[in-house]
C-alpha cells in the first residue's frame, strides 16, 4: 500500500540521517557507506542471512548476540549499533532501505545527484562527459549517472532526475508523430462528417 511504503521510506530516512550524522562526526562517511553497501549486497545475495534477519521465530536477544558474534569485528561501531537498534525495534527488514537512504543522503550532502540515463547502446566516454557537464550546468548538481541500455528506445537518450524527464529518444519521437498523425486523421474525419451532414441537411 502507498501509505505503508511512505511510512517505511520515512522511517528508513530517520535511521539513515542519524547514521550519517554519527559518521560525519567520526569522519567515516565513506567507510560507513562501504559497510552499508556490503550489508545491502549480503542481504540480497544470501538467503540464509536474509531469513535470519527477518524471521519472527528467532528470539530478539538471541539474534542480538548472534549479530555481535558474526559482525562486531567486521563493522564500525556506528553500523554495528544500527543493526542492534533495528533488531531491538523489530525493524531489521528496513536494513536495505536504510542503506539506500544513507547513500542518497550522502550524495546530496556532497552536491551529487543520481541521474538515470537510458540509451539504445552504451554511452561512449565522450558522450558521458558531455552529459555530466550538461546536467551539472542545468541543475547545479554533480550527476551520478545510472546507465541502462534498452534497445527498444531505438536511438537517442532519455534522462531522468527526480521528477524531471528529458526524453530525446527515437521511440518517443515516433510516439509523438503517431499521436499527431492520429489526431490529424480524427480531425479530418470530424470535418468530413460535419460537411456531409451539413450538405444533407
Amino acid at each position: 500500500m502507498p501509505g505503508d511504503f511512505d511510512i517505511m521510506q520515512a522511517t528508513s530516512g530517520v535511521y539513515a540521517a542519524a547514521v550519517l550524522e554519527l559518521a560525519q562526526q567520526a569522519g567515516q562517511e565513506d567507510a560507513v557507506d562501504d559497510e552499508l553497501g556490503s550489508l545491502r549486497e549480503l542481504v540480497a545475495r544470501d538467503r540464509t542471512f536474509s531469513a535470519f534477519l527477518a524471521s519472527p521465530a528467532i528470539d530478539r536477544d538471541a539474534r542480538r548476540e548472534s549479530l555481535r558474534k558474526l559482525l562486531s569485528s567486521r563493522l564500525s561501531p556506528t553500523v554495528m549499533n544500527l543493526l542492534l537498534v533495528l533488531n531491538d525495534k523489530h525493524r531489521l527488514a528496513l536494513l536495505p532501505h536504510v542503506c539506500d537512504a544513507y547513500r542518497r543522503m550522502l550524495e546530496l550532502h556532497r552536491g551529487q545527484h543520481r541521474t538515470y540515463v537510458t540509451s539504445a547502446v552504451p554511452l561512449t566516454q565522450a558522450q558521458r562527459t558531455k552529459l555530466v557537464e550538461t546536467v551539472q550546468r542545468m541543475s547545479g548538481f554533480v550527476p551520478i549517472l545510472v546507465e541502462r541500455v534498452d534497445p527498444a528506445v531505438l536511438g537517442g537518450i532519455r534522462v531522468q532526475m527526480d521528477d524531471k524527464l528529458f526524453d530525446r529518444t527515437v521511440s518517443s519521437r515516433l510516439r509523438r508523430l503517431r499521436a499527431e498523425l492520429m489526431a490529424g486523421v480524427d480531425t479530418h474525419l470530424h470535418i468530413g462528417e460535419r460537411e456531409f451532414f451539413t450538405g444533407v441537411a
